[in-house]
């Protein structure tokens, strides 16, 4: 079997592990909505496999040395915000994979029925400042979705609308809050649609810890015996 060593300082230890204890299980609903709660009902009641299905989101992109840098330790962080009013989300939505502003319209009606379950990030995740770009990731519920991030520090919400899942937080972007939001949550919002009907949603909400991570990961495997014939 797999066996996983973990080589980290405290800080990065703290950080784990209030990742992990704050993660909830997304069969328990893995987003909040408004007023609905979250389920999957197409899974019969019991134990749910998440590998299997086709309701779970493909695994999706890599993160890859050619999508986003190595996180490392930079020397010059300090974990104190540069902007109270931060422009880093910018004013105007985006549109992607051939997406027009007719797309806005099919999120104007009220929210129903159980929400897409967030699988990334965990509500109430709390993560190095150096870390990866996260990415979105949720049950799908539809062929197209509406992801906005709010926080109180940037002075416009990040409105997308894409038919990706999972969804890449831009890495520009990404820079921006990894070196100004600090301990504030920051609230993802997923709106899935059909394009026939109101659409569904959820939402969650993680920091960013005003520290960085260091250390590293070290795999490896345990070799299988060998079978004498």
């Amino acid at each position: 079997m797999n066996r996983l060593r973990l080589r980290q300082g405290a800080i990065g230890d703290c950080l784990l592990m209030a990742a992990i204890a704050c993660a909830p299980a997304c069969s328990a609903g893995g987003g909040k909505t408004n007023g609905v709660t979250a389920s999957q009902g197409d899974i019969p009641a019991g134990e749910v496999d998440f590998g299997a299905g086709n309701i779970l989101p493909t695994p999706g992109v890599d993160f890859g040395s050619g999508l986003a840098p190595a996180p490392g330790v930079d020397p010059e962080f300090t974990g104190i915000p540069e902007c109270d009013a931060c422009q880093h989300f910018p004013a105007q939505a985006l549109f992607e994979d051939g997406l027009g502003a007719e797309a806005q319209n099919l999120f104007n009606p009220p929210s129903a029925g159980a929400g897409p379950c967030i699988i990334e990030p965990q509500d109430g995740m709390l993560i190095p400042a150096n870390m990866l770009r996260p990415r979105v990731r949720f049950t799908a519920q539809g062929t197209l979705h509406q992801i906005t991030l709010h926080t109180p520090r940037e002075a416009n919400d990040l409105v997308v609308y894409t038919r990706q899942n999972p969804w890449l937080i831009p890495p520009e972007i990404w820079d921006g809050l990894s070196r100004n939001v600090f301990e504030e949550d920051i609230t993802v919002t997923v709106k899935t649609s059909s394009g026939s009907g109101a659409p569904s949603e959820s939402r969650v909400n993680f920091r960013i810890a005003p520290v960085q991570a260091g250390g590293s990961m070290v795999y490896w495997g345990a070799p299988r015996p060998r079978t004498r014939v």
